[in-house]
């Protein structure tokens, strides 16, 4: 959409060469900035997941323990309890 803009606008005399080029330069500066601060992201990033600890799996879901002591401290049985026939 710019460059069509800028091309238009040149054609048109609107913009002159000169111009045309300052904002040439300035894009890319811009860009190899851009670049530049990619490739950093990148390489701590690299250096984040190389330090970063494995999650640890459980066997049980902690809201599973959670509401079955919930209910034991209401006096119920656990449906996992009931099904299996344990009084809880």
């Amino acid at each position: 959409m710019l460059a069509q803009q800028l091309k238009r606008d040149f054609l048109h005399g609107i913009i002159h060469v000169d111009q045309l080029i300052e904002r040439l330069v300035l894009s890319n500066h811009q860009l190899q900035t851009a670049k530049t601060r990619i490739s950093e992201l990148e390489q701590k990033l690299a250096g984040y997941e190389q330090h970063q600890p494995q999650p640890q799996k459980f066997a049980e879901p902690f809201s599973m323990r959670a509401e079955e002591k919930r209910q034991a401290a209401c006096g119920k049985q656990s449906k996992k309890n009931f099904l299996s026939g344990v009084v809880g």
